[in-house]
């Protein structure tokens, strides 16, 4: 059990503090604030980590337009490191 807080807190703050996890840094992603493109907030990170220990939350990836609860709950996308900055740009407009 103290395995898994520790790699949950590790995905909170990574996400928080970094936007992305090692995982992310060696995909070359990045997680934004769907709305606003930017950084995500604390609680934001906190809600995205939480909802990962959503029973079937990997399920949702099967659907037609793949996004798991993880995201849409808490209102975050992950996109390529290179796409991030272009849709922060988009967003403000």
């Amino acid at each position: 059990m103290l395995v898994h807080l520790i790699c949950l807190i590790y995905v909170w703050l990574s996400e928080y503090f970094f936007q992305r996890t090692i995982g992310k840094k060696l995909m070359g992603t990045v997680v934004v604030d769907a709305r606003t493109g930017g950084r995500i907030s604390f609680l934001r990170a906190l809600g995205r980590t939480l909802a990962r220990l959503i029973p079937f939350d990997a399920l949702t990836f099967l659907s037609e337009h793949p996004r798991g609860w993880h995201d849409s709950l808490s209102r975050t996308i992950v996109l390529r490191a290179e796409d991030a900055e272009r849709y922060r740009k988009l967003k403000q407009q």
